[in-house]
């Protein structure tokens, strides 16, 4: 069992001077990651589908060390509005990080707007038969998915969940870890209530640090489901300014004394009970 930390993206501009030298070129920028960091979610990957050319070299730029998610284009969540060409492409980009073993999870993040009714139950099946690809974790922004006859239906459907957290605000779920599958996958956005709804962009909406407080729950929680899964994902949203570096810090400090052990080069996978859902705080 390991855990892989990382960040929502890794070409944000303020982080220059903060985690990139001053002057280093972006497209040494991933290089520079992979030294400190063994998982990325590409959230890019949400306007448009790379071309397998340039997954295949972030592999060789990141030494095969790091692994990637990848979340979903919004044709396949928020419009939904995706052809058989764009699942056909989906398969051909993530080709190589599957044939290097780099592929972590393929991120469905839905938004507020999705609540649950048959209709968005009966996409939802449809996208994953269509998608044909292991490792689908589904992030559900609205309250009323996250109940356990949900995570029932998605085990069977053989996807994994997203544990969000989100500022404390009405209709958003609270934080819990569940797990569906042998991946427990965290995506932290931060708990900025002022800026969740009225931020004029994504920087405005995760302009938020963590205290070790607050983290410290994730970890204990991690910890407890030891051995029901074989990798967790920590991914910190909260990117402006570089405040998820500085989480993830404090993060990998915490893991230490609970006996979590971060993924390094070579770490063994081990294989878990795949059926197991916690429900830990």
């Amino acid at each position: 069992m390991a855990v892989y930390l990382g960040t929502a993206g890794y070409t944000n501009r303020d982080w220059l001077g903060r985690f990139y030298a001053p002057g280093t070129r972006p497209a040494a920028w991933l290089g520079v990651y992979a030294a400190h960091f063994r998982a990325v979610e590409l959230n890019s990957t949400f306007y448009g589908l790379p071309r397998p050319a340039t997954l295949a070299r972030m592999v060789t730029q990141t030494a095969g060390r790091v692994r990637f998610a990848l979340k979903l284009p919004q044709s396949f969540t928020h419009r939904r509005d995706a052809g058989p060409s764009e699942f056909v492409a989906l398969r051909q980009a993530v080709q190589p990080l599957r044939d290097t073993e780099t592929l972590g999870s393929l991120v469905a993040q839905f938004p507020f707007s999705f609540g649950h009714n048959p209709s968005h139950w009966a996409y939802i099946t449809q996208l994953i038969e269509a998608m044909a690809l292991d490792g689908v974790v589904v992030e559900f922004r609205h309250g009323s998915w996250h109940r356990p006859a949900v995570r029932d239906k998605l085990r069977a459907l053989g996807v994994g969940w997203v544990s969000p957290d989100y500022p404390n605000l009405p209709g958003l779920p609270p934080a819990g870890l569940h797990i569906l599958g042998d991946v427990a996958y965290l995506r932290l956005h931060g708990r900025n209530q002022a800026t969740w709804w009225t931020g004029q962009d994504q920087a405005e909406r995760h302009d938020y640090s963590y205290t070790a407080a607050e983290l410290a729950p994730w970890v204990t929680a991690l910890a407890n489901a030891a051995g029901h899964w074989r990798d967790a994902w920590v991914i910190f949203c909260n990117t402006t300014r570089g405040q998820a570096l500085d989480n993830l810090t404090t993060f990998r400090g915490l893991m230490r004394p609970a006996g979590l052990v971060e993924a390094e080069d070579g770490v063994p996978h081990q294989t878990v009970p795949l059926a197991i859902q916690g429900e830990l705080f």
